[in-house]
This record gives C-alpha cells, structure tokens and sequence, in this order.
C-alpha cells in the first residue's frame, strides 16, 4: 500500500469512486469531480460517511512558490449540516480529517526525498 489509501491518478475519470476505511471502521466514500494537473489541483465530493453533512465538496490545490522552489497545499471544503452542528464538525475536519491528512501527505513526500515540512496550519507544526 502506498502513502496515500486508493489515490486517483492522472485520468481517472469524474465521477470516479473510492472508499476509505476510518480508524473506528466506519466507510467515507469520495467521488472525484475534477483532477486538474494543469492546475494541480483535486476536487472530491464525500457520498456516504458517517458525518451528519450534506453537499460536502473538497478540493486539494498544490501551489508552487517559484521564489523558493517550495509549495503550499490548500486544502478547501464547504458543506451544508444543522446549524447546531457546524462548530463541532469544522472543528472534526480542521483538526482530525484535514489536520491528519496534510501531516500523512507531508510525511509521505519526505520518505521519498522531499523537503521539509514547514507547517501544517491549526495544529501548531513548525
């Protein structure tokens, strides 16, 4: 298995699934809506998981910093919840989903040879 769990690669087409296995085995299933290498950047849409949301699209944008040869990810999202909701959950995908995610993909880049994480915005990393 590589760093990242199932990732798309260059062409796969819209509209493409995968699921993703939680640490409590609970299923997230993604569907890719764009893959732009010209752009580098990923948009997904979450179908099935066990969050209370609806209409949640993603999109991973990796921006080159061509003064330093270093880049920044963003990493975006919007979605729709009850309204008593919407703390706690951005709290669960700032901290938990995009937190970790971010923290993986650095740790995967620097096993094969990349640079040095700065930081990885909300968790304090530097």
């Amino acid at each position: 298995m590589g760093c990242l769990h199932r990732p798309w690669s260059t062409g796969a087409p819209s509209g493409s699934v995968r699921t993703l296995t939680l640490l409590k085995g609970e299923e997230v299933s993604e569907s890719l809506a764009a893959l732009d290498d010209h752009t580098r950047s990923l948009t997904y849409d979450i179908v099935k998981s066990p969050y209370p949301v609806q209409g949640y699209r993603s999109t991973l944008r990796v921006i080159p910093l061509t003064s330093t040869g270093e880049s920044v990810v963003e990493w975006t999202l919007t979605f729709d919840c009850a309204p008593a909701l919407t703390e706690e959950l951005t709290g669960t995908f700032q901290d938990g989903v995009f937190a970790t995610g971010l923290r993986g993909l650095a740790d995967c880049f620097l096993s094969r040879g990349g640079g040095a994480l700065v930081s990885v915005a909300g968790d304090g990393a530097s």
